[in-house]
């Protein structure tokens, strides 16, 4: 689409046009149309920023003022595009907001925080990666074929932890430590413990109670 023959310095000529974007800098603009340079300034309306090569609509705000209010073509397919905005920006919908890529979609800030009253995530892997990382709910529910925890500190706090598994395997380096108030292990049928030296000791009463009890 070829740009329309007027010239924006015109008195006769019309107030919004077409032109190409040669350079940015901040909100600042340098357009062409024509063959004239023109200095503009990004408009609020446009959300998209804009990169040399681009097509952009500039209207004539004020006498010797241009802004740019929207981007109708780009020369620049192929390559990811920004949006920059100086302040604040909510989005608010009664209805359902989507946002869908067949690549990737990275999320940055200082701080992110999400409410919801029902939170459903589904992926097909999934990875955290955080210097702190805190999970606070009234109730936590994690279904995974696999779940994997690689960490140089694991450390869960909590006023009931349960866990149920088909088989469980569970291998420590060096030491394995466990302390509590009262420790219970129950089995339906076999408890096997198996080291090259094993001690009980207790301050008051270690007792076996058994049909048979067999030593040696």
């Amino acid at each position: 689409m070829p740009f329309p023959a007027i010239s924006p310095y015109s008195e006769k000529s019309s107030s919004v046009f077409l032109a190409e974007v040669v350079s940015v800098e901040g909100p600042h603009l340098t357009c062409e149309h024509n063959g004239q340079r023109i200095p503009a300034i990004r408009g609020t309306s446009l959300l998209i920023d804009p990169v040399p090569g681009d097509r952009a609509v500039l209207i004539e705000a004020e006498e010797g003022l241009f802004l740019a209010i929207a981007l109708l073509s780009t020369r620049s397919e192929g390559t990811s595009r920004s949006i920059s905005l100086d302040e604040g920006l909510d989005i608010r919908s009664s209805g359902n907001i989507s946002i869908s890529t067949t690549e990737q979609i990275r999320i940055e800030g200082g701080t992110i925080e999400a409410r919801a009253g029902t939170c459903r995530q589904s992926f097909s892997n999934l990875s955290i990666e955080a210097t702190t990382a805190a999970i606070t709910g009234n109730l936590l529910s994690f279904v995974a074929r696999k779940l994997e925890q690689i960490a140089k500190t694991v450390e869960t706090t909590a006023h009931w932890i349960s866990s149920r598994a088909h088989t469980a395997t569970k291998e420590v380096e060096t030491l394995d430590r466990s302390t509590s108030g009262q420790t219970m292990i129950e089995s339906a049928s076999v408890i096997s413990i198996g080291a090259k030296t094993t001690i009980l000791r207790s301050t008051d009463l270690v007792k076996i109670d058994s049909d048979q009890i067999h030593l040696g």
